[in-house]
């Protein structure tokens, strides 16, 4: 973590817009180095101040209701319930692009999943127990959902082999796992990701197109920066 952040300020430091390296800019201001050393001091705060399971549990479930908020947000803002003074534009979020969005509820899925699955009928205290556990099956649907509309390939790409990965832990450890019944709700989304790589979603909301780069051009992109750099100094 350390590693990275030097990192990250000597690619500051060295930058052609020092101040947007600095700062970020708007609507990329998670690219700034400001909201990089909040995330690296971020961490260090929880490694140093949470020693109990409950702890980190209780951080666990408070992260997955801000995930399930995002998510509530994202999709009244597609759906265009939201007034235009909340949202710029349909496509707008907490998170950034459409795709970054994707990326973070298909984690925030794997992670409710996770919590379903190593809680078992025994492991809580009745009401409470059963409470938490409609929470998170509304949350790992609202999140399927939301990635059904959005329904991009690059998250499908990284979304199916991840849940493949999931499952086949949680398979090897069957004789450990507290209710493998739970895992019907990965197996459904495998399924549902694997149709929409090669079908596309039924759920049409007219989203605007996200415009990207390729990989190759991506990838000489900071040679191609370095080499133009080089020669204005020269």
């Amino acid at each position: 973590m350390l590693l990275y952040a030097v990192i990250y300020i000597l690619a500051t430091i060295f930058s052609v817009d020092r101040f947007r390296s600095f700062v970020g800019a708007s609507g990329v201001e998670m690219d700034g180095l400001i909201t990089v050393l909040c995330f690296v001091l971020l961490y260090f705060v929880i490694i140093n101040n949470l020693r109990e399971i409950k702890q980190v549990k209780n951080l666990i479930y408070s992260f997955l209701a801000g995930a399930g908020l995002v998510a509530l947000f994202a999709l009244l803002g597609l759906w265009g319930i939201l007034p235009s003074r909340f949202l710029p534009s349909q496509a707008a979020n907490t998170v950034g692009t459409i795709s970054a969005l994707g990326i973070f509820i298909a984690a925030v899925f794997i992670l409710a999943s996770s919590l379903l699955i190593r809680t078992g009928p025994d492991g809580g205290a009745g009401r409470k127990q059963l409470v938490g556990k409609i929470l998170l099956v509304v949350l790992a649907g609202l999140t399927l959902f939301l990635l059904a509309v959005i329904d991009n390939w690059m998250i499908w790409a990284s979304f199916a082999p991840a849940l493949a990965l999931f499952l086949a832990f949680n398979i090897v450890r069957a004789n450990v796992i507290k209710n493998l019944g739970w895992l019907a709700l990965p197996m459904a989304a495998l399924v549902v990701t694997i149709l929409l790589f090669f079908v596309r979603t039924p759920i049409r909301f007219n989203l605007p197109a996200e415009i990207m780069p390729s990989f190759s051009v991506l990838a000489r992109l900071p040679f191609l920066s370095i080499t133009e750099n080089t020669n204005r100094k020269a």
